[in-house]
């Protein structure tokens, strides 16, 4: 039987996050970790570079849960390449910056991510993933889009009542 260095007491410490799925729907989030890290040895591209991004949601009952996205930026597929960029684009216009010369500029700016929530099965859990960025004021995040007001969002049946903003939060004033 494995012996533990010494006797452990669970009463005094922290117990672990939930990381399971949430609904699927839009939440209140900002950017508060971005890095480049090299793709690893058994990706497509082992030479590529990419962008992690680290969200945090702001508001509602899954406020401070955390989302990941990775942007292709530097990588041998130029299709990956484009669609990084889009994707960069899309959060940058919903963030109100027309560009960017360091990602830590996209921090601590709030923005609406749209979640999806896999169904899993029986070998992987279910998941989220980012699917798209709004800015704050519901507005679109191309010129062209016609989306419905960031209010308006709270209609849907699966979007959490918690993340209408009610009233002025923190990072409003």
């Amino acid at each position: 039987m494995p012996q533990l260095p010494s006797a452990f007491t669970a009463t005094d410490k922290e117990q672990m996050n939930d990381y399971s799925a949430i609904p699927a729907g839009e939440y209140i989030a900002q950017v508060t970790k971005s890095e480049i890290k090299n793709c690893s040895s058994t990706a497509k591209d082992p030479n590529g570079k990419y962008l992690a991004l680290t969200f945090k949601l702001l508001d509602g009952k899954y406020k401070n849960r955390t989302f990941f996205t990775n942007l292709n930026l530097w990588n041998k597929n130029p299709q990956a390449v484009e669609i990084a960029n889009k994707e960069l684009a899309t959060i940058c216009k919903s963030v109100n910056l027309p560009g960017i010369k360091a990602s830590e500029e996209l921090h601590g700016k709030p923005l609406i991510i749209q979640l999806s929530c896999s169904a899993g099965d029986a070998n992987n859990p279910p998941k989220n993933d980012i699917k798209f960025y709004k800015p704050m004021g519901g507005g679109p995040s191309k010129p062209d889009e016609d989306d419905k007001p960031a209010e308006a969002a709270g209609e849907a049946s699966d979007t959490p009542e918690e993340v209408k903003p009610k009233k002025k939060k923190a990072w409003e004033e």
